[in-house]
């Protein structure tokens, strides 16, 4: 944990600084309609902000249902170690 002068302490990422005075409040609120969704965020923390901090998401109800997709995953060799080979088929199944 990174710490920054005056004793605070860093949350990792995105190092924002805190201490143990930090209140955080979130409400979640669904819109009349049921399209929507709202996050808000209140922040509050005497010895790291000079004001309450507030934050707001929302997110809309997509038209098409979220459909589940088969994937395989970590299946990436980022760093050409080759730990976990990608199987491979002599001939095409199709």
């Amino acid at each position: 944990m990174r710490r920054p002068t005056g004793g605070l302490r860093c949350a990792n990422p995105p190092y924002t600084p805190h201490s143990d005075k930090e209140h955080v409040v979130e409400r979640y609120k669904i819109s009349a309609d049921g399209n929507t969704l709202e996050a808000r965020v209140t922040v509050e923390d005497p010895d790291a902000f000079n004001a309450p901090l507030h934050m707001i998401k929302r997110w809309r109800k997509a038209a098409n249902p979220g459909l589940e997709t088969v994937c395989a995953e970590n299946n990436g060799d980022h760093f050409n170690r080759n730990l976990f080979p990608i199987p491979q088929a002599e001939t095409p199944d199709f």
